[in-house]
């Protein structure tokens, strides 16, 4: 793997801070729906403790209620979309706790949230993870930055139009401006031929080229056919990436890069409508084969990669159980559901129901394991997108842009 040293990493001076589209919430708002609140409770005879406590977000915000000692919870659970209702807006959302309830309620004037505000946080900029990923801001708007490595695979789901495609560009920008070309690697596999059209320009850069595949000289994979066969040579290299660490005596690939000197770049493989390439073929036997093809390469990906440093993000606006079936769920862990048109297609996604109830236009929940957080996906723009590719491919490009 070759790098030139003189890379250099964009500068945040090319996202913008939409400082236009920043709102605070006031003391009124948070008054005014503090007692709404506690109307509500006193219709319902539900006695709670007088003070309410409110953590405002960047769309949504939490009020804490503290509920009166010997009130049931149960009685609270059968009656929250009545509570909801009673609020009068949309998108809201309730958890009990032993002794208290958060109400999750949309803020009158919702606050976009730059990416650039994210990657200025204080969690990326300090991040010591290897590939750290800004995924959002937090109801206390504080950035949400995870460790792609830990993941160590995320699913993307939710109904059209909803943020998937913004929270990916995200997801891009948050490794473009942390890492190398000789540190990481992208696949786009785009059977849209939309969403990752703008990534051409890494080709000479930070685009993974597998020799022998159709993908050699050609940035992004579009067809199935062509999307198979990539994804086949990415299982062959993790095998060899597998050969690699054994003859180094090394574990994994984090490891292997501490002792050796010509190190082995991260490889992210991004799939946008992994239902298209898996359900939408139609009868015919040579789709049918090409289906199970690429199921089968992703599903061996997602149980071996991580060692060999080889990660998936797979994306899909049909989240129904022939396209989140149970071998995805159980090998991507990291699960970000944006708004889904039902409750069923929430559970399909998250195993409990709630991303039915969210706003929109990147208002969504990550789950990991058993944790469930609410957040802003951050904003970028298209014309951000292009701001960056094309400063990466204004420099030198790598002679070797293997894996």
């Amino acid at each position: 793997m070759n790098c030139s040293t003189k890379y250099k990493l964009p500068n945040l001076t090319l996202l913008n801070k939409y400082e236009d589209l920043q709102f605070s919430m006031t003391a009124e708002e948070q008054s005014r729906k503090a007692d709404r609140i506690r109307d509500i409770m006193d219709a319902y005879r539900i006695k709670i403790e007088e003070g309410i406590r409110a953590l405002p977000g960047p769309a949504i915000s939490e009020y804490q209620v503290a509920l009166a000692p010997g009130t049931r919870v149960t009685r609270i659970r059968a009656l929250v979309d009545d509570i909801a209702l009673a609020m009068g807006a949309i998108g809201v959302r309730i958890s009990v706790c032993p002794d208290s309830i958060v109400l999750e309620i949309p803020n009158d004037h919702r606050s976009t949230v730059p990416l650039r505000s994210l990657l200025e946080d204080k969690a990326f900029r300090e991040s010591t993870a290897e590939l750290p990923i800004a995924i959002g801001s937090t109801k206390v708007q504080s950035a949400k930055v995870i460790d792609l490595v830990d993941a160590p695979h995320i699913l993307v789901a939710g109904a059209t139009k909803q943020g998937k495609s913004v929270c990916i560009h995200s997801m891009v920008a948050s490794l473009l401006f942390s890492k190398r070309p000789d540190e990481v690697k992208f696949v786009f596999i785009d059977p849209k031929t939309s969403d990752f059209s703008e990534y051409g320009a890494l080709q000479n850069h930070y685009l993974c080229v597998l020799p022998g595949t159709p993908n050699e000289g050609s940035a992004i994979v579009t067809s199935p056919q062509d999307a198979a066969n990539v994804l086949e040579g990415l299982c062959a290299e993790m095998e060899d990436r597998y050969n690699t660490l054994l003859q180094a005596n090394a574990n994994n690939i984090r490891d292997y890069n501490r002792q050796a000197e010509g190190k082995l770049p991260y490889i992210v493989c991004f799939i946008d409508e992994y239902g298209d390439l898996t359900v939408a073929f139609g009868a015919k036997k040579e789709s049918k084969e090409l289906s199970k093809r690429i199921t089968a390469s992703i599903i061996c990906l997602a149980q071996r990669g991580r060692a060999a440093g080889i990660h998936l993000i797979l994306t899909t606006q049909r989240p129904s159980r022939d396209v989140i079936t149970g071998l995805i769920k159980a090998n991507f862990p990291t699960r970000i559901a944006l708004r889904t048109a039902s409750k069923t297609d929430s559970n399909n996604i998250l195993d409990m129901p709630g991303a039915e109830k969210l706003t929109g236009r990147g208002d969504m929940l990550l789950g990991q394991g058993a944790n469930l957080e609410r957040m802003q996906c951050g904003y970028i723009s298209m014309e951000e997108v292009s701001a960056i590719v094309e400063y990466v491919g204004a420099q030198k490009g790598t002679p070797e842009t293997k894996g």
